[in-house]
């Protein structure tokens, strides 16, 4: 007879945490905020979580890094807080 030992490991699947990122240029009729609500509602229902928003009032987004400077130094502050991914 042939006996196999077989070992199960339990693993925690690691939730993903975003940082949630919005510019209001002022042009439109899109509401920045409820843009990112929602955004974080289809977020959590792929699983993830919002771990921090940022928003950022603009003229028109920067095309290298899609927000200011000082925004990018923001988030990548709040990214080494929060540990998001």
């Amino acid at each position: 007879m042939d006996r196999r030992r077989i070992t199960t490991h339990e693993t925690e699947e690691k939730i993903q945490r975003f940082i949630l990122v919005g510019v209001d240029t002022g042009r439109d009729e899109i509401d920045t905020e409820a843009s990112l609500n929602e955004l974080d509602e289809l977020l959590e229902t792929a699983g993830g979580e919002c771990a921090g928003r940022v928003i950022q009032h603009l003229p028109e987004v920067n095309r290298r890094t899609y927000v200011g400077s000082g925004k990018v130094e923001e988030i990548r502050q709040l990214l080494l807080d929060t540990g998001a991914d």
